[in-house]
């Protein structure tokens, strides 16, 4: 079929399920500038949209569920203290740059006095500090041997040899 302006029309028969406008047999659907090979090209390019964005769909849920286990939590409480940046990042919520950032602030402020000490970095809240709290203590900080008080540079009393 031809308009007036020339424009080809193709009338593709639809399936006699959809037929609603009451005449026998099913009711034509017209395409206005189409032919049948690019309506069979526009089907497969639907298909093909169809079937890429289930595969990404499945790719992207299966990866979710695999990407990485879950980390491995400490077996024993951790001294913040003596901690390495690899016991620090086995703590729930510690990744390696909040582990970092313990051991700055440790080098920095001096031994931790308790755990709540950890507030005062940047990044760790309330909620992320109630997570790690029960892998981490603080231990007793090791305090100098105390020695008699003498004057620096002189000698200590000497015994008297009888």
């Amino acid at each position: 079929m031809t308009s007036a302006k020339g424009m080809s029309w193709i009338v593709i028969p639809a399936p006699a399920a959809f037929s609603a406008h009451g005449g026998e047999g099913p009711a034509p659907r017209v395409y206005p500038g189409r032919n049948r090979q690019s309506l069979r090209r526009m089907r497969q390019r639907r298909i093909a949209a169809g079937i890429a964005t289930a595969l990404f769909a499945a790719l992207f849920f299966c990866a979710g569920a695999s990407a990485e286990p879950k980390k491995r939590l400490p077996s024993h409480p951790i001294d913040l203290n003596r901690a390495t940046l690899g016991q620090l990042e086995e703590l729930p919520g510690v990744g390696p740059v909040m582990a970092r950032s313990i051991l700055r602030f440790r080098r920095l402020s001096g031994p931790f006095e308790r755990v709540d000490d950890l507030l005062a970095i940047r990044g760790i809240s309330r909620g992320r500090l109630d997570k790690i709290r029960p892998y981490v203590f603080v231990g007793k900080k090791k305090s100098r041997p105390v020695s008699p008080a003498r004057p620096h540079g002189k000698p200590g009393p000497v015994a008297a040899r009888g």
